[in-house]
């Protein structure tokens, strides 16, 4: 899922507004044989910050 949301950052649906340009996100893994649902919240900050 990390690779994933490293490509699409906005991945899933914006669950609600966070402080600043940070967005609040959920998206959701459906269910198979062999695991159960997985629902992930995380926090999109649109800023770029040079590494430290």
């Amino acid at each position: 899922m990390r690779a994933e949301l490293e490509k699409s950052p906005m991945l899933g649906r914006q669950a609600r507004s966070a402080v600043g340009g940070m967005k609040l996100c959920t998206t959701r893994l459906e269910a198979t044989a062999g695991r159960p649902a997985l629902t992930v919240t995380y926090v999109y900050d649109a800023r770029h910050r040079n590494p430290g």
